[in-house]
C-alpha cells in the first residue's frame, strides 16, 4: 500500500501527460512510488522502461525493489556480455507483442552504460511512443547538454530529493532539466515527510571546530586565488582548483578528530552510524577512483579514532569494487559492521537501512549533498526511534572574531537546525557565532 503522498505525486505525473519530476526528500519511497506508477500505466498496454541510476549499488537496489513487485528486469551494467544478447532478444521480442496486452520490460541502466554506443544502438529498436524514461537522481543532467544523450521517451520521470540548484550560476542547468523532463513538478518536503510519519525525527548535534593557524592560512590563500581570477575569465579550472583546496583545508582540519574522539569518548556510539570524511567531491565528480593523499588520511584517522573505542567498521569509498560494496552492506545490515567510512559514496540514492547516526567530518557548502548525507539516517526503521547528526562545524582559529568560513557554515546549521528536534539548544548555538 502507498502512501498518500505518493498516490498525489502519481496522480500529478498522470495530469501533465507522464511527464515531470519528483522532488522528493531522500528516504521518502521515490523508488517505490515510480515503480507503482508504471505497473499501474502498463495494466492495459504493453509498455517498455529505462531506468537510469548514477551507481551499481544504487542499479542493485532498483533491482531489488522491482523484483518485489514481481519485475525481472534486464541488468545492463558491468560487463556488456552479461546483458546485451538478453536486452537485443528481449526488445524483439516485446516489439512482437500486440500493443493493447498488457505487458512490462524494464532494463535498469547506470548512466556510463547509458551513453555507450551498445545501449544506444540496442534501445534504438524501441518505439518512443509506448517508452517511458526514469532517470533518478536526475540533477546530474541538470547541465547544458546535460539530457542530449537521455532516450527521447514519449513518458518521463525525473526522480530526486534537490533536482534543482539555487544558485544564479545553475539556471541554465535547471532549464535543461525542466525542458527535458517537464513542467509536471511534485513536492514532499521533509517537513511534510516527518509530519506524516514517512521520515523519521532527528536530533542535530553541532559541534565547533577550529582550524589550525597553518589550516586558516591555506583556507584564506585560495580564498585570494579565487579574488583575482576576473569574473569574465574562462580560467575556471583555477577557481575550481581554489575552491577545492579551500575544501580540503576545511575537510580535513585536525581538531575534527580529536572532537570526535571525546565525543565517542564521552557517549559511545549507538546502532549503526556512518562517518562521511573528505573534501566533499563525489566519486562521479572525481577523475580518478583513487582517493587523494588528504583523503587517504582522513579515512586513516577516523578509523583510528574507531579502533580505539573497539567499534567494528569498514571504509565505503569510491576505491572499493561493487563486489566488495555488496559485501560491505551486506555486512552492515546484518549487524556484523556497526560503522561505514564514506568517502565520495553514499551521498546519494543508495538505501542503507537502520541507520541511527551520521557523523559529518566532511564540511560541505553544497546544500546538495548536505541534505542527501541527511536523508541517509531519516529512513523509517523498527530499530529506531529518532536519528542523530553530529555536524562537525569548522571555525578560524579563537583569536580571529570574523571570518568568512562562519558565513559559509551558516548556512546549512540553519537548514539543518530548522527541521531537528532540539531547535531551541541550536538556535543558541547559532546566536553565539
Amino acid at each position: 500500500k502507498i502512501r498518500p503522498h505518493q498516490t498525489k505525486a502519481l496522480k500529478n505525473w498522470k495530469d501533465n501527460g507522464f511527464n515531470g519530476i519528483f522532488e522528493h526528500v531522500t528516504g521518502s519511497g521515490k523508488t517505490i512510488t515510480a515503480i507503482y506508477g508504471i505497473c499501474k500505466f502498463a495494466e492495459h498496454e504493453k509498455t517498455a522502461v529505462i531506468i537510469s541510476v548514477p551507481y551499481i549499488s544504487l542499479a542493485d537496489q532498483w533491482v531489488d525493489e522491482l523484483k518485489a513487485f514481481n519485475i525481472m528486469p534486464i541488468q545492463c551494467y558491468e560487463s556488456s556480455n552479461k546483458w546485451f544478447s538478453t536486452a537485443e532478444q528481449s526488445i524483439a521480442r516485446f516489439a512482437s507483442r500486440p500493443l493493447d496486452k498488457s505487458y512490462l520490460l524494464v532494463l535498469v541502466v547506470v548512466n556510463k552504460t547509458l551513453n555507450s554506443e551498445k545501449f544506444q544502438s540496442v534501445i534504438s529498436q524501441l518505439n518512443k511512443d509506448n517508452l517511458i524514461y526514469i532517470g533518478d537522481e536526475c540533477h546530474r543532467y541538470a547541465k547544458k547538454g546535460g539530457t542530449s544523450k537521455l532516450p527521447k521517451a514519449e513518458y518521463r520521470l525525473g526522480l530526486s530529493g534537490t533536482p534543482f540548484s539555487d544558485s544564479e550560476f545553475d539556471v541554465e542547468g535547471n532549464e535543461e532539466l525542466i525542458n527535458f523532463f517537464g513542467r509536471g513538478h511534485d513536492i514532499f518536503t521533509i517537513k511534510m515527510a516527518m509530519a506524516q510519519g514517512a521520515l523519521c525525527e532527528y536530533f542535530y548535534y553541532p559541534i565547533s571546530i577550529y582550524l589550525s593557524e597553518e589550516e586558516y592560512e591555506r583556507y584564506t590563500e585560495n580564498v585570494g586565488k579565487i579574488h583575482l581570477v576576473s569574473k569574465d575569465s574562462d580560467s575556471s579550472d583555477l577557481n575550481m582548483a581554489a575552491i577545492a583546496e579551500m575544501s580540503r583545508a576545511l575537510g580535513s582540519a585536525q581538531d575534527k578528530f580529536i572532537q570526535l574522539r571525546k565525543l565517542l569518548r564521552n557517549e559511545g556510539m549507538s546502532g549503526r552510524s556512518i562517518v562521511f570524511c573528505g573534501d566533499g567531491s563525489t566519486e562521479l565528480e572525481s577523475l580518478s577512483l583513487d582517493l587523494s593523499e588528504s583523503e587517504n588520511k582522513d579515512r586513516e584517522n577516523a578509523n583510528a579514532v574507531l579502533q580505539e573505542q573497539n567499534i567494528i567498521c569498514n571504509y565505503f569509498t569510491s576505491e572499493e569494487s561493487s563486489k566488495r560494496r555488496r559485501e560491505i552492506l551486506k555486512d552492515f545490515t546484518q549487524g556484523d559492521t556497526q560503522c561505514l567510512i564514506s568517502i565520495r559514496v553514499l551521498d546519494e540514492g543508495i538505501d542503507v537501512p537502520g541507520v541511527e547516526s551520521a557523523y559529518l567530518l566532511a564540511s560541505s557548502r553544497n546544500r546538495r549533498q548536505y541534505i542527501q548525507r541527511r536523508g541517509r539516517v531519516l529512513r523509517k526503521s523498527d530499530e529506531k526511534e529518532f536519528s542523530k547528526i553530529y555536524d562537525f562545524i569548522c571555525l578560524p582559529p579563537k583569536d580571529i572574531n570574523k571570518s568568512a568560513i562562519v558565513d559559509g557554515e551558516i548556512k546549512r546549521l540553519i537548514e539543518m537546525t530548522d527541521d531537528s528536534k532540539n531547535k531551541d539548544d541550536n538556535i543558541k548555538f547559532i546566536k553565539k557565532l
